[in-house]
């Protein structure tokens, strides 16, 4: 890859040789062109995303910027590749039917709390395992908010940075939270687990709660 790099026009950098910008930017984009071909041959399995940016970044250091979309018409999208891989893959009704069968039958209810608010609000797994009691309504409308940290917006949350996303479920769900207020300790600040008392403690509660129901299920 360093052997294709070094091949790099001196005409997009220009060391100070007047050259109009659309040009260099139609210079820019052949020679991309022409080490994506490469580069997909050589590394058909390897992600372009770092490529793409480490080379935007170049690019952008000489003055050499694509408009909001722009990159995409050239393969220089920043979009991540895998966004939405798995958006396809879900449950039957039948495998989800069984799967609370299972868990009813062995009493775990913050299990089947977990998986099927899950199933209704489509949180990420730290969202999920961070629920707070306090961040449910029931009335006048139902209503859940959950924190996605992988969405930076500049809130804050047990130490992560991310976004409070409002939801308002179906009452298919507000079934499953009544239930699972029910079925859960109820002196719980935090739904999935006890108040640590600090907020670098409870983020670390919060991802042993994703590690050990989801990456050990």
């Amino acid at each position: 890859m360093s052997s294709q790099l070094k091949v790099m026009p001196e005409t997009i950098v220009s060391y100070g040789v007047p050259i109009e910008m659309s040009k260099r930017k139609e210079i820019a984009v052949e020679y991309w062109q022409n080490f994506l071909a490469w580069f997909n041959t050589a590394y058909p399995q390897m992600q372009r995303t770092n490529t793409i940016n480490a080379y935007r970044s170049f690019l952008a250091a000489h003055n050499i910027n694509f408009a909001h979309g722009e990159g995409k018409r050239y393969g220089l999208s920043t979009t991540l590749e895998r966004l939405g891989e798995y958006k396809d893959i879900m449950l039957t009704p039948d495998q989800i039917d069984k799967i609370n069968k299972r868990l009813e039958n062995g009493n775990d209810w913050e299990s089947w709390s977990f998986m099927n608010i899950d199933l209704h609000t489509g949180a990420r797994a730290f969202a999920m395992a961070s629920m707070s009691r306090d961040r449910i309504a029931f009335s006048p409308l139902f209503r859940v908010e959950q924190f996605e940290s992988k969405i930076k917006r500049g809130e804050w949350y047990l130490t992560r940075e991310g976004k409070w996303w409002v939801k308002y479920p179906t009452e298919e769900c507000k079934a499953v939270v009544e239930t699972a207020y029910d079925r859960l300790p109820k002196d719980r600040k935090f739904l999935f687990f006890k108040d640590a008392k600090s907020d670098k403690a409870n983020c670390l509660q919060a991802g042993y709660k994703v590690q050990k129901d989801i990456f050990s299920a």
